[in-house]
């Protein structure tokens, strides 16, 4: 009896495309993990130039493997520009001998991955539609973004727990953290290997009940203006990929509840300027655009009265008593 189970030649290369696309995706999000969190140092190193050097390797490694000799070389407009200004961002960095071998790190890195995305966008517009290519494109993006939000909600619910943040010091043993352990004095901590909690030095402004432990959890990334710039956009290609309106409610008020965890007050004030404008254009969402809108506000005013600009405030509500004698 033959037990011999086929398998068609269609279903296996089905199979093996899902294989490649979720290993596009992984190498997207390292590449992306490099500008600024903690991924890169668990995985290979604490020191960033080295990182920089495996990931150029496991590029170029990528691209013979994925393309084979057909690696097509983009020549349009936009890279050639973009290559430019590298080149001469690493040229003057040579002749001022500063940046040290930074500069071509990057450049190196930042060819090679725009090369990986250029042929991969190709290689999709061939086997899948538009939608899907760009769905695949971000994926490793979203993916990023996903871990960075459930690293931030983890260790948050731990340190509400009653949990101690302040353990695992890392200040001088990643030197991903030394300059603005050296510039700013800010203390780093990698508490239950979750996420990064930075200790600022300074007081920061936040609502009450998120203002206790004297700092920002960060997630993967260590810095609160690094984590709205790599992880928050991330909210809006989610919100168009989802269906139902209990999923898009959802990720609204989790990505929200992120923002007053993570974000500095400029950050937070930015971020729900563009959500309320974004849920004020949609009539289903029109109401909820309220609470962004109000969030904002508050931390508004409350930056203005912790900052120089509070004379503004003073001046609406009739306490500048200067300006008044001054009249007089």
């Amino acid at each position: 009896m033959n037990n011999k189970i086929n398998i068609s030649p269609e279903k296996y290369q089905a199979s093996s495309s899902k294989w490649l696309y979720f290993v596009d995706s992984l190498l997207i999000l390292l590449n992306l993990s490099l500008s600024g969190t903690i991924i890169p140092s668990l995985l290979f190193s604490s020191e960033l130039g080295y990182n920089i050097g495996i990931v150029i390797i496991l590029n170029m490694a990528y691209l013979f493997f994925r393309f084979h000799i057909n690696i097509k070389i983009p020549t349009h407009s936009l890279f050639i520009i973009y290559f430019l200004l590298n080149f001469i961002n690493v040229f003057t960095s040579l002749l001022t001998s500063t940046g040290r071998f930074f500069p071509s790190l990057y450049l190196m890195l930042n060819t090679t991955f725009y090369v990986i995305l250029y042929n991969l966008y190709i290689r999709y517009r061939k086997e899948v539609s538009l939608g899907a290519t760009i769905k695949l494109i971000i994926r490793g993006y979203i993916w990023l973004g996903i871990v960075s939000i459930v690293s931030i909600l983890l260790l948050f619910l731990l340190v509400r727990i009653g949990f101690d943040i302040n353990i695992n010091d890392i200040s001088h043993s990643m030197s991903v953290f030394k300059a603005n352990v050296e510039t700013l004095g800010h203390t780093y901590y990698f508490p239950y290997s979750l996420g990064i909690f930075l200790e600022l030095s300074y007081s920061v402004i936040s609502i009450p009940f998120l203002a206790d432990y004297g700092g920002r959890i960060c997630g993967l990334a260590y810095e609160p203006h690094i984590s709205t710039f790599l992880v928050f956009p991330s909210l809006f290609f989610l919100l168009a990929y989802a269906r139902s309106y209990q999923t898009k409610l959802f990720l609204f008020l989790i990505w929200l509840f992120i923002a007053l965890i993570s974000l500095s007050v400029t950050n937070i004030i930015a971020f729900c300027a563009c959500i309320t404008a974004l849920l004020f254009l949609d009539k289903k969402w029109r109401y909820l655009g309220l609470i962004p809108l109000i969030i904002g506000v508050y931390f508004f005013v409350d930056f203005l009265l912790d900052s120089p600009l509070s004379f503004v405030l003073d001046k609406i509500s009739g306490n500048d008593t200067s300006s008044i004698q001054r009249t007089i």
